[in-house]
């Protein structure tokens, strides 16, 4: 079987690596196409992953979408000189359309709550997989799986801590932190004061994907190597960020985390409600508090685990679930 895998943003890096990976033991043939974004393009590199990039960075707003379309026209003529089978990507808003052009069927995964395109994309697509605690329904293509995405990376059959490609001294007795920051003009409200508290408290380190401004601005023990981030995240004492899918990582890692966004995401309120394994916060209102709360709760890190192991029973590994999906599809 021929696979294309659509890629736009490092998170569908993660998302696919291993699944790539199982296909290609299995004697399949995966080709991943690329538009680069905010290092996507490295971090396949350092995963070994093969790919073919079709579009560069956006350099503007305008860019942004007269480079999505020249991306389009690339992925329709590598797709069809591929010859696919299967074409998938998370959102599908490009292999929804181009899929039966080329002769292939569409897998398309999709982890927050769908919008007007997707229903739209879902109409097109021959499969849509989505987990389970979203409220959605797309007209009966709909493949509804218990799991999340980060699973498919961090579940213990996929995830080993690296520890030697840690920069952070994981033997001391200083409490670790780690700190996501999407923007920090944005968090203006909460980061100072939080920053400053935390410090306090233990080692403060900023991950991969915070602001380039929060660690000029902060008091920081220094920023977290892409590589490095999931095994720090996994030793860590707490997480507190305003990047939903960090805070996600870090739940699913067993590690406390404290989400702080005004409107956190489905992934993150179901974390909350169900286990939880992270606390969400509204920036406006005492996030500090919040933070200290976590930080000074002893029993936090033994019920995380506790409630991670909960987790663990009730879902499965992502990974399992793309594959069977892309196999399943491509059978047809």
């Amino acid at each position: 079987m021929n696979v294309g895998i659509a890629i736009r943003h490092p998170e569908h890096v993660k998302l696919y690596r291993h699944a790539a990976t199982h296909l290609v033991e299995r004697g399949h043939d995966v080709s991943l196409y690329v538009r680069d974004y905010r290092e996507t393009t490295d971090l396949l590199t350092e995963y070994g992953l093969p790919h073919t990039t079709l579009a560069g960075e956006p350099t503007s707003q305008r860019d942004l979408l007269t480079g999505h379309l020249r991306y389009e026209a690339k992925l329709y003529r590598q797709a069809r000189r591929d010859d696919v089978d299967v074409l998938t990507s998370v959102g599908g808003r490009s292999v929804s359309h181009i899929a039966p052009l080329v002769g292939a069927r569409s897998v398309v995964f999709v982890d927050w709550e769908p919008t007007r395109v997707d229903d739209l994309v879902a109409r097109l697509s021959d499969a849509v997989c989505t987990p389970s605690y979203l409220d959605a329904d797309l007209r009966g293509k709909q493949i509804v799986y218990d799991g999340l995405h980060e699973l498919a990376y961090l579940h213990p059959q996929r995830f080993r801590p690296e520890f030697e490609t840690l920069d952070v001294d994981v033997d001391s007795s200083a409490p670790i932190f780690v700190l996501g920051v999407a923007d920090v003009d944005d968090a203006s409200s909460w980061l100072t004061s939080v920053a400053e508290y935390l410090a306090t408290r233990g080692r403060v380190y900023l991950s991969d994907a915070s602001d380039d401004a929060a660690e000029r601005t902060l008091d920081v023990a220094g920023r977290l190597s892409p590589e490095s981030v999931h095994t720090t995240l996994s030793q860590a004492d707490l997480c507190v960020s305003d990047l939903s899918t960090l805070a996600t990582e870090a739940a699913v890692l067993g590690t406390p985390a404290v989400h702080v966004h005004s409107d956190p995401p489905g992934r993150c309120r179901y974390l909350e409600r169900e286990y939880g394994l992270l606390t969400n916060t509204d920036p406006r209102n005492g996030t500090r508090d919040v933070v200290a709360q976590a930080v000074t709760d002893d029993d936090r890190p033994r019920r995380t685990r506790a409630r991670r192991e909960q987790l663990l029973t009730d879902m499965g590994d992502t990974t399992d679930t793309i594959v069977r999906t892309i196999l399943s599809e491509g059978a047809r």
